[in-house]
């Protein structure tokens, strides 16, 4: 076993590890777009995607909000409302706003161009040391370690970390492997392959180590403690709620609001809901679906109801939406509240679980539609 503390210089051969990495990842490595790019523009919206999110769910947004907003200056320029509704349904909504934020220094602090120091980058809204050290190398094929959730696993298995990779002692082990590790002369494709190894071989409870080709490199392999590191995190516990929603349905048209500052995707829109206990009966969530229709000065029949279960962050999330046909006033029954023809929701931001909500409204609202 190596032993590697934060002020020691490991006995180990990282440019003979670093050439047999990279070896191994131009044979195998995933055709990814923004692997195709030296962009530090490109490469800066593909990570910030990546946060907290897969990369078979960034590759349906991608090229999308790059074809929408190809520079800097048309994000930084961009209604958020337009920049909410392309990120819609990736999550995360925050990471949009920080983006854009971050586009907005670039053009105000750095003539519209990434910068290229560290420091620079960790001072934009949103990016950490990670996102930093991913866009220095990616980008600027400049020396800069990287951290994330496949590196780490792949460093502590490596090095034979038996700590939580979570844990701020073990964290800071991490990034000082990597970064004495780290090939000075080939940065971009060095991380990548570490990233990739991680992805395709080194995986959390299946490490495929006979085909892995650096396991010989590898102290948790030699010590046949490959499945045993890094110890599982204990799972975090989920807190259940329930909603009650409604979807007021007139001529064509459907009642929206805006989701207010201090709750989740404030800024973008929903159908009407309230909270209600997770024992709600169904005829006790109708009743609570009619008075929702009175506050909001609606008269109008409840038709269709179904049941939607989603995941916020650490919460379960069950919403009863009720479709509602009702009777459209002149003017929207609050100023957060907007009619929208039905066609034409879909274009609003919506998280996920509202445009499954739409999408059912929408099919029954066809010719034929149940």
């Amino acid at each position: 076993m190596t032993e590697f503390g934060p002020d020691s210089t490991p006995d180990f051969p990282a440019a003979a590890f670093s050439r047999r990495l990279v070896r191994w990842y131009r044979r195998q490595k995933r055709a990814l777009p923004w692997r195709e790019t030296s962009d530090p523009y490109a490469i800066l919206v593909s990570e910030v995607m990546l946060q907290q999110t897969t990369v078979a769910t960034v590759l349906g947004y991608y090229a999308r909000f790059l074809s929408r907003f190809p520079t800097v200056r048309d994000l930084a320029e961009a209604p958020e409302d337009e920049l909410l509704a392309v990120w819609s349904g990736l999550g995360y909504y925050r990471r949009a706003r920080n983006l854009q934020a971050a586009a907005r220094v670039i053009m105000a602090q750095h003539a519209g161009r990434v910068p290229q120091t560290l420091e620079a980058l960790m001072a934009l809204p949103g990016i950490g040391r990670y996102t930093a050290g991913a866009i220095m190398s990616f980008a600027f094929n400049k020396p800069s370690p990287i951290v994330e959730t496949n590196s780490a696993r792949v460093l502590a298995r490596l090095f034979c970390v038996r700590a939580p990779v979570k844990s701020p002692a073990t964290v800071r082990q991490l990034w000082h492997i990597a970064e004495q590790i780290l090939p000075p002369n080939n940065p971009r494709e060095h991380n990548y392959a570490l990233m990739e190894l991680g992805s395709l071989a080194c995986r959390p409870s299946q490490p495929d180590c006979v085909l892995c080709p650096v396991s010989e490199f590898c102290a948790a392999f030699k010590a046949g403690e490959q499945r045993l590191i890094p110890p599982a995190d204990a799972p975090a516990a989920r807190t259940r709620l329930r909603f009650v929603g409604v979807v007021p349905l007139n001529d064509g048209h459907v009642l929206v609001a805006r989701i207010p500052q201090g709750e989740w995707h404030a800024g973008m829109f929903e159908f009407p809901k309230v909270p209600v206990p997770l024992t709600v009966s169904d005829v006790e969530a109708r009743e609570t679906a009619q008075q929702l229709l009175q506050s909001l000065g609606l008269r109008g029949n409840l038709v269709a109801f179904r049941e939607f279960r989603y995941t916020v962050t650490r919460h379960s999330i069950t919403l009863c939406a009720w479709m509602a046909m009702c009777r459209r006033p002149a003017r929207p029954p609050g100023k957060a509240l907007r009619w929208v023809p039905l066609d034409e929701a879909g274009k609003l931001p919506l998280g996920s679980a509202q445009r499954r909500v739409l999408a059912w409204v929408s099919n029954d609202q066809r010719p034929g539609g149940t």
